[in-house]
């Protein structure tokens, strides 16, 4: 599971595994060697479980936005799918510093207020 930030982010994880979803509006990556069963009806009952309901409320989300997230695929790759992004991340190389890129805009680390 990856935080999907930048498309840059997006295609360097799509170069990685084998078997990718990409979920929206969190912009959260999935990644397997193995197929990614989903199930929208199975995760959207597994939200309304107490233990799991009492999770999200506590942490100030609403369950039926969650419920709606569960149906926001918008992006599902195979080991067949083409993988139409030139431009990835590597440790050699890094593109994507979260932290560099937002000097001077009081979002970096340590700095936010």
């Amino acid at each position: 599971m990856q935080w999907a930030p930048t498309s840059r982010t997006v295609a360097t994880f799509a170069s990685v595994f084998p078997h990718v979803l990409h979920l929206r509006p969190l912009d959260i990556l999935l990644g397997s060697n193995a197929p990614i069963p989903f199930d929208p009806a199975r995760l959207r009952a597994r939200l309304e479980e107490p233990a799991i309901k009492a999770k999200i409320e506590a942490a100030r989300v609403a369950p039926a936005d969650m419920a709606r997230w569960a149906e926001m695929v918008v992006g599902r790759w195979e080991p067949t799918s083409l993988r139409p992004f030139p431009d990835v991340n590597t440790d050699l190389f890094p593109k994507d510093e979260y932290y560099l890129n937002n000097i001077g805009t009081g979002l970096a680390i340590g700095t936010h207020r």
